[in-house]
């Protein structure tokens, strides 16, 4: 995209040296391939969503966003580290980029044993997929959902912690 703009302004610098009809014609073309650019790179990141506006997906827009308290994706302050669960499978829910972020969280003798990610409404695996990965592994690592996120997939982790949160809300 910065090169699609250096042509653009290279055009308008060397605009003397082109016949005016030229020129012209020449800086129309790119200022195209400039703006098909720029609407590629916002398809390509996620184009424009409601978390820009910071509007749930499932939230009215006309709606007091300070009464809706169901939808979070702030870091919750519990810490589960050290608890002694139910043994178990346990189902917990969040959202992440998207909403409905589902964990599925398997409690042996009084701890996490495993934490699947059995549905999702995130966008591109290529942000998301080494959260996905990752975070689990260390929750489980650490028996905490107190771990660092991916860089990259911020949402997704705080999501994949929250809904782990949840579900261990329901093992204790």
């Amino acid at each position: 995209m910065l090169f699609m703009h250096v042509l653009l302004e290279a055009s308008w610098y060397y605009k003397p040296k082109f016949k005016k009809k030229g020129w012209m014609y020449c800086h129309r073309i790119l200022a195209v391939l400039f703006i098909i650019t720029l609407c590629s790179h916002i398809v390509e990141v996620g184009g424009f969503t409601s978390d820009i506006l910071n509007i749930s997906p499932d939230q009215n827009p006309n709606q007091d966003s300070s009464t809706d308290t169901t939808q979070t994706n702030e870091a919750p302050n519990t810490n589960f580290t050290n608890k002694k669960y139910k043994d178990g499978i346990y189902t917990g829910k969040s959202t992440g980029y998207g909403p409905d972020l589902v964990v599925q969280v398997t409690i042996s003798n009084g701890v996490m044993e495993n934490i699947t990610i059995i549905a999702h409404n995130e966008r591109d695996p290529k942000h998301y997929a080494l959260a996905m990965k990752q975070v689990p592994e260390e929750i489980i690592k650490n028996q905490s959902t107190n771990v660092d996120g991916v860089s990259g997939a911020t949402k997704t982790s705080r999501g994949i912690k929250n809904a782990v949160n949840d579900a261990l809300t329901k093992a204790e």
